[in-house]
């Protein structure tokens, strides 16, 4: 013998599926992508302070403007000073977006080598570091990027469950009602 539903029954189970998957949508679309451009600008802004040595790994390089060059300053110092100071900027762009915390993760890591090169190594230019720059920010930017995804799957299913709890107790109610 089969088991017919109504036709109430059958368009109350297509209309939960359909709310159920533009709930998952919506949060994705309005929490979750701002939450990562938020960790992206972050993470930007920890590996823009490298971006010095990426330009001279590639043969990268433009001409000083003259202030600079008369004052004794080179191609290499010349980015390394304008990645300081547009990095604290995309850090403070990312915090806006509310990235997730794990991210400063990056920035922090450049930040204190960069600290510790100026006060234990006495080193102006650090290039004899480029493997401890390269692992580190890439195990971290691996690690953040791990975290923040487990971070996204586990908030979509907190809001999944509690949106199936609303549409359980809404249908509860209708019952109820109907009874």
């Amino acid at each position: 013998m089969k088991n017919y539903m109504s036709h109430k029954q059958w368009i109350y189970q297509r209309l939960n599926g359909l709310v159920l998957a533009e709930t998952k949508l919506s949060k994705l679309d309005d929490g979750h992508r701002s939450h990562l451009l938020g960790t992206l600008l972050v993470i930007i802004g920890g590996l823009i302070l490298y971006s010095d040595k990426v330009m001279i790994a590639f043969n990268l390089s433009f001409q000083v403007p003259q202030k600079f060059a008369d004052v004794g300053m080179d191609f290499q110092t010349y980015i390394w000073l304008i990645s300081q100071t547009v990095s604290p900027v995309l850090i403070i762009a990312g915090a806006f977006y509310k990235a997730y915390h794990i991210s400063y993760l990056i920035p922090l890591y450049c930040y204190s080598l960069q600290l510790f090169l100026i006060f234990f190594d006495y080193k102006i230019i650090d290039d004899s570091y480029i493997q401890v720059y390269a692992i580190g920010t890439a195990l971290l930017t691996f690690a953040v990027i791990l975290l923040s995804k487990w971070l996204a799957g586990y908030f979509m299913k907190k809001d999944i469950e509690s949106a199936k709890e609303k549409i359980l107790l809404e249908k509860k109610n209708a019952l109820n009602l109907n009874a």
